[in-house]
């Protein structure tokens, strides 16, 4: 009489691939047996980081606002906030929650533990943020360190243009540590009204830097509201406008990268 396993027994068996194959031969005859397609190699992830030694300069909101709006069915962004205060994750503990991921790092631990926290971070991700504080100090230079773009948000006055210039150095100088061109450098206009001679003054000092210049932000009180809630601006608001052409902007800049 032939005994039969339980489902109990069957557990401990090992399984030898030879007898697999064969099962697959009793099928499939002479047929090949079919394969998986091969998946594409997944491209690197690219980081952004915000980036200015001056304040209230919109460094926050426009890193909330670019993972937000390059969040997508095929791509996934995140942030990370080396700021002390945590404007990223007060922002995000407003609401229910920004539909992206939110990570912290303390910049005292150092470079080492920043690189671990980044590779952490990178994970499944498409594109990385980094919200930065108002200071050129660890923080940032470790921010240099990693992105391959910086994004140096700037309003109209003397101040924002020296901190301008003063961003660019850095940048200038954390490529010779990593011999090559990156990080790459573009200014944002923000919370400027460019109607104004003062914006238009700033507009002409800035071509005399000879860096790239991306669509400006202006200072919208939807963009307050949105971070008092916990959540993004509206899509069909001016402001969600203007952080759109931004965001298709920065990941146009980010491909050409890769090219």
């Amino acid at each position: 009489m032939m005994d039969f396993l339980h489902d109990s027994d069957r557990e401990d068996l090992p399984v030898n691939p030879d007898d697999l194959d064969e099962i697959d031969g009793l099928f499939f005859g002479d047929d090949i047996v079919p394969k998986p397609p091969p998946q594409k190699p997944r491209r690197a992830s690219r980081i952004v980081a915000l980036i200015s030694p001056k304040g209230g300069t919109g460094k926050t909101s426009i890193a909330v606002m670019l993972a937000g709006m390059l969040s997508t069915r095929r791509r996934r962004a995140a942030v990370i906030d080396v700021d002390p205060r945590g404007s990223v994750r007060r922002w995000a503990h407003a609401g229910d929650g920004l539909p992206f991921p939110t990570f912290a790092f303390d910049a005292t631990q150092g470079a080492a533990a920043f690189r671990r926290a980044i590779h952490a971070a990178i994970v499944d991700v498409d594109l990385l943020v980094i919200d930065t504080p108002p200071a050129m100090g660890p923080a940032n230079a470790l921010a240099l360190q990693v992105a391959d773009l910086v994004l140096i948000p700037a309003g109209a006055s003397n101040l924002d243009l020296s901190a301008t210039k003063e961003t660019i150095a850095a940048a200038q100088e954390a490529r010779h540590g990593r011999a090559g061109e990156l990080p790459r450098v573009v200014v944002v206009p923000s919370r400027q009204d460019s109607r104004t001679r003062l914006a238009r003054e700033f507009a002409v000092r800035l071509k005399q830097l000879d860096v790239p210049v991306a669509p400006a932000i202006g200072q919208r009180v939807e963009v307050a509201v949105a971070a008092s809630s916990g959540r993004l601006v509206r899509p069909s608001s001016p402001a969600g406008d203007e952080f759109r052409r931004l965001a298709r902007y920065v990941w146009s800049f980010l491909k050409g990268l890769d090219d």
